[in-house]
């Protein structure tokens, strides 16, 4: 295995979105795919994130919304520079209008 293939099984480990991964090693898109198939890699990474102590493999509904809100809050945060408090409130201001 050269040193681009390793990077590449190494990102896949990761987690990192084959985008990203083909980007960082130069290569498309469909041969991050082939790569992986040949070198037997997981295709499912999901498993080794809901294997963890934190993260069951099969978790409740309420445990579920709060991986979601949680990801959404910092994926917004992210996306317009806000630190959490911020991205809260801004959260609880749309939810208020949009009770009104």
């Amino acid at each position: 295995m050269n040193q681009q293939e390793q990077m590449v099984c190494d990102l896949w480990n990761a987690g990192l979105p084959v985008q990203d991964i083909a980007r960082r090693a130069g290569i498309g898109k469909d041969a991050v795919y082939k790569w992986v198939k040949r070198f037997g890699l997981p295709a499912d990474r999901r498993v080794a994130f809901l294997d963890s102590e934190e993260n069951p493999k099969n978790p409740s509904l309420e445990q579920i919304e709060v991986m979601k809100r949680e990801l959404r809050e910092q994926h917004l945060a992210k996306r317009r520079a806000e630190t959490h408090i911020q991205t809260d409130s801004r959260l609880s201001k749309e939810r208020e209008r949009m009770r009104a």
